[in-house]
């Protein structure tokens, strides 16, 4: 075999490196996209929201709406846990999708995969910022209202037990008070406080596996 040959070799197997390289990235630079501005996926590990999403439930949640709209009474919400520290007022706010990118190809240009270090939840929303929240008599209030939850199991008592707020409770502007449809087995607002609008990802919308609970939200 002549050295032209050696050569040529060589300087195809470093060609289809760098190929299969910039395709990697671009893969990557893609689903970033993607999971800043459009939809995540993501299983239910905890049994907070049962019966409506159980253990391994996998859920397609939208992320774009929420650059066009405000979270509604009801819906189901993925977001970062925001660690409240109540007497002292302080909560820790999500990367922003521009703060997502950059920490993702920080760690890419050090050759290390993205670490998830935040803690996403996924709960409903009960109250709207300004909205004044009550719970008594297994029964939730929202502005002296009562509100109808069908999508609770009829054994489920709603207390507040143990809860950090002191009802009747106003929520903040720019918060959102959020309960587990599993009341008796979840932390939430109740044991924590609001959930920060920045904090919030996106509504889930279906359950797409198990298909056994294939399902619209």
């Amino acid at each position: 075999m002549s050295s032209n040959e050696g050569t040529n070799k060589s300087e195809y197997f470093f060609k289809s490196v760098i190929s299969i390289f910039k395709i990697i990235i671009i893969a990557l630079m893609i689903n970033i996209i993607i999971k800043a501005f459009l939809v995540r996926t993501y299983t239910v590990d905890s049994s907070s929201m049962e019966t409506t999403l159980m253990v391994n439930d996998k859920l397609i949640t939208q992320v774009v709406t929420k650059f066009f709209s405000k979270p509604k009474r009801g819906e189901i919400i993925v977001f970062v846990y925001p660690e409240t520290d109540i007497e002292n007022s302080k909560q820790v706010l999500r990367r922003n999708p521009i703060d997502y990118m950059q920490y993702v190809l920080k760690y890419l240009g050090q050759g290390k995969m993205p670490i998830d270090d935040e803690v996403e939840y996924v709960k409903r929303v009960i109250g709207l910022p300004g909205d004044t929240i009550n719970i008594k008599n297994n029964t939730v209030y929202v502005n002296d209202q009562a509100i109808e939850e069908p999508y609770l199991d009829e054994n489920v008592f709603t207390n507040t037990s143990g809860s950090v707020l002191s009802f009747p409770f106003t929520v903040p502007t720019g918060q959102y008070f959020v309960m587990g449809d599993n009341r008796e087995n979840s932390s939430d607002s109740r044991a924590w406080g609001t959930v920060p609008e920045e904090n919030i990802i996106g509504e889930s919308i279906m359950v797409y596996y198990p298909f056994s609970h294939l399902g619209k939200l």
